[in-house]
């Protein structure tokens, strides 16, 4: 009877594991005293014996459970007293980073990478700060990286001109953020470019102080092909599956296309909007094909603009290949014409 209760399990009862401990010892003419001496005794290699896990499972319940930091207990021993981290030896800092990174593998049930990332989040700003400081002046070279892609990419997001950028990156660096230099983002920009913009200075016509006419260089940038430009816009609505022809409003087998002209902020610009998508007046929508800076005189929109009188005419008459045939009465017919507005 006694035998078969050594491998059994305890219930979390600290009566009924002494009163084990009163009737093993007794079969062995110990007092309890003794057997408590002789587990304590063990060697700490030794591995646990069933009577010592149900202790320990049972003292770490109770201990957790009266810890002021209910999932953190701390156990004295005989060792010396803690240090903090950034006074202790580099065995001790390793042997800690050690135990850390286990723990964390444990607790995160192998994700250790989304638990140390969750870690981080948690930080305060101030920490976040100190952290990055700390690593800095130990690695001596830990510096945060920003590719051309994306340094190129912030720009254009932020709208800001070189200058501008010129300054973020001297700011940046100052906390250890390295950004692309702008020689490769210029070669970049042209590589993306290419002759899809065409800039140039050219003399259009401004209002004197006194009264009059004056002409002057001015710049200004545009796009030479237009339809490859709308067959871009209408291939990316098309893959996104913005597309549509509002309920029957817009012909099934029509694309609409709007163009006009807006002066604002100094510049002159000219837009084209596709109108088979929700929200076709949106500044998301408007895709700018030329903008100068001058005034939308006459004479400044026939120089400007006369590059894009036969192209318009030519779009009326192009056919638009899609893979998939929205007319569902016509399903053998061509794709949709493009109609201007």
């Amino acid at each position: 009877m006694l035998r078969k209760a050594r491998y059994v399990c305890f219930p979390s009862d600290s009566a009924y594991s002494v009163a084990f401990l009163y009737h093993y010892s007794t079969r062995a003419k110990k007092p309890v005293e003794g057997v408590l001496q002789e587990i304590l005794d063990n060697p700490v290699t030794e591995p646990l014996s069933p009577v010592e896990s149900a202790l320990q499972s049972h003292f770490v319940r109770r201990s957790l459970l009266l810890s002021p930091k209910k999932d953190v207990l701390v156990v004295k021993t005989s060792g010396k007293a803690l240090v903090p981290t950034s006074s202790a030896s580099h065995k001790t800092v390793k042997k800690r980073t050690k135990s850390l990174s286990d723990l964390r593998s444990v607790v995160s049930a192998g994700d250790t990478i989304t638990q140390l990332s969750r870690e981080v989040d948690s930080c305060t700003p101030e920490e976040r700060a100190k952290l990055l400081e700390v690593i800095s002046s130990q690695t001596g070279d830990f510096r945060v990286s920003i590719s051309t892609k994306d340094a190129l990419a912030m720009k254009t997001e932020l709208n800001i001109s070189w200058n501008k950028l010129r300054a973020m990156r001297r700011w940046l660096q100052m906390w250890k953020i390295d950004m692309s230099s702008e020689s490769h983002m210029r070669v970049r920009a042209n590589d993306l470019i290419g002759s899809n913009i065409h800039a140039e200075m050219v003399p259009l016509s401004f209002q004197h102080k006194d009264g009059g006419e004056v002409i002057k260089q001015a710049p200004i940038a545009s796009i030479p092909h237009l339809w490859d430009r709308i067959v871009t816009v209408l291939e990316q609505n098309q893959s996104n599956g913005k597309l549509t022809w509002h309920n029957g409003v817009i012909p099934s087998e029509e694309i609409w296309i709007k163009l006009g002209g807006d002066k604002g902020g100094g510049t002159f610009k000219f837009c084209f909007q596709i109108l088979n998508v929700a929200a076709p007046n949106s500044t998301d929508c408007t895709n700018v094909i030329s903008l100068f800076e001058a005034a939308d005189s006459l004479t400044n929109l026939r120089i400007c603009l006369g590059q894009y009188i036969q192209q318009v005419a030519d779009i009326c008459t192009r056919i638009w290949s899609l893979v998939q045939v929205y007319s569902k009465q016509n399903a053998e017919q061509s794709s949709p014409f493009v109609m201007i507005t």
